[in-house]
């Protein structure tokens, strides 16, 4: 199974142009390995299925799952990397840490794109999911391709913390947040506040730059400019996978954020993008 799994990585792999070919060969194909960055992926992955166990364990009472979650606390407890035995250690303690990392598991429950009827399922984590991978596909083809400097890391740190606060606000919709600028100033108080609380339940030795990642995602940096473009770019794919079996609901939202991503936005990579990438998404669906 793991030669069937390395097989598959490398095909995945050799879809992307050679200049992104060996970053997304340690992402895919080696993303476990014996590097220090590896054993912690290896290590997440693991405390991630014990948190998974832990809340249908106790939301099912399923004698499977309570089973699952003891055997891989223990794991974990006897892990070589102390990160980790501290993480686990804040799980079992529900100490302050423990809420942050709750509010991050639950991030599958915010459903977003409520209000409209839609033919495929979307919520906080896929979204994070999808918008860190285009954050490292994005990084690396204005890195590689066009020569601009990018913290690809911060980005991608961004992508994956910048709607984090949803699990206390919840998911608002756009036309909502943003019927007036009293209204859009309103939320964008409430969820900057929310934020900093959300923070407050980390070690301060790490606070600020989850300040950064959290709160400050979209700032007037390179990195929060491709944070604000990027998001916009997944709601382009959700939106033209949904108006080909849901024109009604999706297809004039989808051309006025075209229309905007392509006024707004002149990064390399969004050009790239539009032309390459969502051409060829619109031609499969087709």
């Amino acid at each position: 199974i793991q030669a069937m799994e390395q097989q598959a990585s490398e095909q995945l792999v050799a879809l992307l142009s050679k200049s992104l070919q060996p970053a997304f060969t340690t992402y895919l194909v080696h993303a476990e390995d014996d590097s220090p960055e590896g054993r912690i992926v290896e290590a997440i992955d693991t405390f991630d299925a014990m948190l998974y166990a832990r809340r249908e364990a106790r939301m099912t009472e399923s004698v499977f799952f309570e089973q699952k979650a003891a055997e891989l606390q223990a794991v974990l407890e006897r892990h070589p990397l102390a990160s980790i035995r501290r993480l686990t250690q804040s799980v079992m303690e529900e100490d302050e840490m423990s809420h942050f990392i709750e509010n991050v598991l639950m991030m599958d429950t915010i459903r977003r794109w409520k209000g409209r009827f839609n033919t495929i399922d979307d919520n906080d984590a896929t979204h994070a999911f999808r918008a860190a991978s285009l954050g490292i596909f994005n990084g690396l083809i204005e890195s590689e391709k066009y020569g601009v400097t990018i913290d690809i890391e911060e980005v991608v740190s961004r992508l994956l913390c910048h709607d984090l606060v949803e699990g206390t606000t919840g998911d608002v919709l756009g036309p909502v947040k943003h019927a007036t600028p009293v209204t859009a100033a309103a939320f964008e108080a409430y969820e900057r506040a929310e934020g900093e609380t959300l923070i407050n339940n980390l070690p301060k030795e790490i606070r600020v730059p989850f300040r950064r990642f959290v709160v400050e995602a979209k700032d007037e940096t390179y990195e929060g400019q491709m944070v604000d473009v990027i998001d916009k770019l997944d709601a382009l794919i959700k939106m033209n996978m949904e108006r080909k079996l849901n024109g009604v609901e999706y297809e004039t939202g989808y051309r006025a954020q075209l229309k905007k991503v392509q006024m707004t936005y002149e990064n390399p990579s969004v050009v790239f993008f539009l032309a390459y990438v969502l051409h060829d998404l619109d031609y499969v669906t087709s």
